[in-house]
């Protein structure tokens, strides 16, 4: 059995300790983005405000760490722009895929990562919406155009006639 090239060890020890520490901040960046979500849906500002804090916190780290990670694929030789960059950089340092097994994890929590932050992102866009619809009511104006009735049923409301209980 061939002795491991120094470097080839450096790597692959540097490499497993970043994607280590990256699947810990992506792991904290998830429970900060369910407690977005749970904030944005009990309305609690406070809440909100921590998760927000807490994202851009986890993100920050996520940033750091890739820039490490790609340090270490272009210290190997490998370009930034390759798809395969990391199958690549751990092939020959992975006899027991470990590091294999942690890239594919680090992978799967930031597609669980995307999705929550899309779905909060939606969330947001609703209540949006929402305070849109009824800031409009409260000013007698609709940014679609009238969507309700007068009172008779015959065409749109008129400002003066809305109530304001339905804001």
């Amino acid at each position: 059995m061939n002795a491991p090239n120094p470097q080839t060890e450096r790597l692959g020890k540097g490499i497993s300790q970043i994607l280590k520490r990256s699947i810990d901040a992506a792991s904290n960046l998830h429970a900060a983005l369910e407690l977005e979500r749970e904030s944005l849906e009990q309305q609690d500002l406070d809440g909100l405000e921590r998760a927000m804090n807490e994202k851009a916190a986890r993100l920050e780290s996520l940033a750091e760490l890739e820039q490490q990670r790609s340090a270490l694929c272009r210290e190997a030789g490998l370009r930034d722009d390759d798809p395969e960059q990391m199958h690549k950089l751990v092939a020959p340092l992975d006899e027991r895929d470990a590091v294999a097994e942690q890239w594919q994890r680090l992978l799967e929590l930031a597609a669980e990562c995307q999705t929550l932050n899309l779905g909060n992102g939606s969330v947001i866009r609703i209540r949006q919406n929402q305070l849109g619809d009824r800031l409009a009511v409260l000013r007698g104006v609709s940014a679609d155009g009238p969507s309700t009735y007068g009172k008779n049923g015959n065409g749109p409301a008129q400002a003066a006639q809305r109530s304001l209980a339905e804001a």
